[in-house]
């Protein structure tokens, strides 16, 4: 990611939110090109990950970080400026766990990142970890990122914490600009759709049978919340959608 490190990391250290309360770590995956050296140019913590994907990275950043709110981003993103700023307002109510913010696509000068801009806008509601911050409470009490799963641990984990009676609002204010390398042609966009759609179907159907098996378990508290899983599934169909279209 050394294309897109250094305006991630700028973007974080200009936030509109106090210095002395802002602590930025970036968990490393071994990276091969400049990322590190990119990253040593700032007075920010810089831990590798042991190679055990992308939930155990984050499960690493989070025994890490000081802080009682933890968020999350990817080093393909760029925060606006008051994006810490209006995820922690969220926070003020206590019954609030959790909370999301939007996506918008980078703008490359392509219909490609134009189209993904308009779909991302018009159907995105989520909280992926590109943009998502919760207390770090919640975060021992569910014992963070699930490991064993790949793609999808951020709706895991969402799911995980809801399920719970916590509430996990969507902050449309608090905006983070993602441009992966994949919406840099054709090509790559269908497969990273394609990917992404397989993935989703996997975390949607294991939650589905939680739902399920939920509803034979009447007992079992908490209940799983069945509204937010219908989320990942129009999410998944807009993938496949996709990839079905640049297919044909």
């Amino acid at each position: 990611e050394e294309d897109t490190i250094q305006e991630c990391i700028t973007s974080l250290m200009n936030q509109d939110y106090p210095k002395d309360r802002l602590e930025i770590i970036v968990v490393d995956g071994h990276s091969s090109d400049s990322t590190l050296k990119l990253l040593s140019r700032f007075p920010i913590k810089v831990i590798e990950d042991d190679e055990r994907g992308v939930s155990d990275a984050r499960n690493k950043g989070i025994k890490q970080a000081k802080g009682d709110i933890i968020a999350f981003t990817d080093g393909d993103c760029t925060a606006t400026p008051s994006w810490i700023r209006s995820l922690s307002k969220r926070f003020d109510d206590p019954n609030v766990a959790g909370a999301g913010g939007g996506l918008r696509t980078k703008d490359l000068g392509s219909l490609l990142t134009k189209c993904e801009d308009l779909n991302t806008q018009a159907t995105y509601r989520g909280f992926i970890a590109a943009n998502i911050a919760y207390r770090r409470s919640v975060l021992n009490e569910v014992r963070g990122f699930d490991p064993n799963i790949r793609c999808g641990e951020d709706w895991d984990l969402y799911w995980r914490v809801i399920d719970r009676a916590y509430e996990v609002p969507f902050e449309g204010s608090a905006v983070i600009i993602h441009a992966p390398p994949e919406n840099r042609s054709w090509l790559s966009y269908f497969r990273k759709e394609f990917w992404y759609a397989r993935m989703d179907a996997r975390v949607f159907l294991i939650r589905i049978f939680i739902i399920l098996k939920d509803a034979f378990h009447r007992e079992h508290s908490p209940k799983a919340k069945v509204e937010p899983t219908w989320h990942i599934m129009r999410q998944t169909i807009i993938h496949l959608s996709i990839a079905s279209l640049l297919l044909a």
